[in-house]
């Protein structure tokens, strides 16, 4: 593992590096990146805990955590809830990981708001 700190916006990841050349084509993971920089070096990270951000207003994160708390609430063995509430809880806080949108889309499914939950797995390439 290799930490890299990249200045301007702060920011320090730590994972994987690679380093590889710009190509037209190739056979991994698709990354766009202008015509100018073919043949170029570049360093792909590949990120050891990967956190995401909330995209959409704070009307619709309000929202969705309303839904999920109710949809728990609701429930009839809360015990077993222990999960979800923590992946509520970090959509909440805005620093949230794949498992935790995944939980909570699967509880949007079994409510059965669709709107929401069609913007949430688009956005998110779920």
């Amino acid at each position: 593992m290799k930490k890299i700190k990249i200045t301007g916006k702060t920011l320090e990841i730590e994972g994987e590096v690679e380093n590889k050349i710009v190509t037209p084509t190739g056979n991994s993971a698709h990354i766009n990146i202008q015509k100018k920089h073919i043949g170029k070096n570049l360093k792909v990270i590949y990120p050891k805990n990967v956190k995401y951000s909330w995209i959409f207003s704070n009307e619709d994160l309000s929202n969705v955590v309303k839904i999920c708390n109710d949809y728990l609430l609701n429930k009839v063995d809360q015990k077993m809830d222990f999960d979800k509430r923590g992946s509520v809880k970090n959509i909440q806080n805005n620093t949230f990981s794949l498992h935790d949108l995944y939980q909570v889309t699967e509880m949007l499914k079994e409510v059965g708001e669709k709107k929401i939950l069609k913007k949430i797995l688009k956005a998110y390439s779920i």
